[in-house]
């Protein structure tokens, strides 16, 4: 059975399936810093199954989506697969108080949360990144407070620390979802223009 969509919905325009391919990408990068993160901080995992069962996930995830985006989407699917992308990135981020033992200056999750924002703004525009985003980011703030659950909050000397660690983080998804919808419909756009001149 061919990998892509044989219903009757909607195909996604080229455009957008182009920029998902190399989004792509993207992940299978984010996917192999995750890896050596994970390696190279061994000594300070707290629960390997964990670490090793979230990658293990991410990985098999990364290399079926980058299989995927090569056939024939429909607008319906890639936005289903961008949701479903979005809850794993956010049972990466819930996961982190229980894969280290201390903070050792790199989220589990890396920058893999920035992959379903991208998706969302390539699919749905500003408004999807801006929605992804935020809901992300509130998903953020709830796994930060899991960290105050397994103490490590209390070893910080500012209070205010986590608190701006939560907003420069949910900042940056913010910038890059709106940013990257924007470039999208004005892409589209052009697009539109060109098809009605010619």
């Amino acid at each position: 059975t061919p990998i892509g969509d044989q219903g009757h919905t909607e195909r996604l325009p080229e455009l957008e399936a182009s920029l998902l391919r190399g989004l792509s990408l993207a992940r299978l990068a984010v996917f192999a810093w995750m890896v050596v993160v994970v390696v190279v901080a061994r000594n300070g995992i707290a629960s390997p199954a964990v670490a090793w069962g979230g990658l293990a996930v991410i990985g098999a995830w990364s290399g079926w989506e980058f299989a995927r985006v090569r056939s024939p989407l429909s607008e319906r699917t890639a936005g289903m697969i961008t949701a479903m992308e979005a809850v794993l990135a956010a049972a990466l981020l819930v996961a982190d108080p229980w894969v280290w033992e201390s903070s050792v200056g790199q989220r589990f999750a890396s920058a893999w949360p920035l992959m379903p924002v991208l998706g969302a703004a390539i699919i749905w525009g500003r408004r999807g990144g801006l929605i992804c985003a935020l809901a992300l980011g509130a998903v953020n703030a709830v796994a930060l407070a899991g960290r105050a659950v397994v103490g490590e909050l209390a070893q910080l000397s500012a209070a205010g620390g986590q608190s701006l660690s939560i907003a420069s983080t949910v900042a940056l998804w913010l910038v890059a979802g709106i940013a990257a919808g924007a470039v999208v419909e004005r892409l589209r756009s052009a697009e539109r223009r060109v098809a009605q001149a010619e």
